[in-house]
């Protein structure tokens, strides 16, 4: 019989290799993938040809994107912890391109980001009231699509191999 700290560690490795599968997924050229109301997606806008250093690769100017179609905003807390880094911030989902080499000043990887929700509200300081901004969270409106321009340089006759990882960031 397995003891209960035993049985708990079990059960929480099978709930984290559940919920990575979950959470990442391959990507295909203008074939978005729905997943829990988002899309997501990408489409090469330019393809070139280059020599770096003597050898051969494809540089592609691609678009990244997630478009909300789950029929509300979404707002986010201002302090979530990611799942892609365990730094705070506002990542939707990383866009990872496996064969990228990230030569000439290129990127290997890139985030989509909720914008941030600003309000305006009144405060009293020295008996006086005034209007000051203060951000409170992250906002994702319905309909909206959030994306990217990136760069990849790829070894030449291959294109790009994108893997996504989406964050479920703690809603208000």
């Amino acid at each position: 019989m397995l003891s209960n700290k035993t049985y708990i560690i079990s059960l929480l490795a099978m709930a984290s290799v559940h919920f990575s599968k979950a959470q990442t997924f391959e990507l295909e050229e203008k074939k978005a993938v729905q997943q829990n109301g988002f899309e997501y997606g990408y489409y090469i806008t330019n393809e070139q040809n280059k020599v770096v250093k003597g050898d051969d690769y494809t540089r592609y100017e691609v678009t990244i994107y997630i478009t909300n179609h789950t029929g509300c905003t979404k707002l986010y807390r201002n302090n979530f912890k990611t799942m892609i880094t365990d730094n705070v911030g506002n990542k939707l989902a990383l866009f990872n391109c496996t064969n990228a080499t990230g030569k000439r000043l290129t990127v290997k990887n890139a985030n989509i980001e909720a914008r941030e929700f600003i309000v305006a509200t009144k405060v009293t300081i020295n008996n006086k009231e005034e209007t000051k901004n203060a951000k409170v969270g992250y906002i994702f409106r319905n309909g909206e699509t959030l994306q990217r321009n990136i760069i990849f340089i790829v070894p030449k006759n291959e294109t790009p191999k994108i893997i996504c990882s989406i964050n479920t960031p703690e809603e208000m």
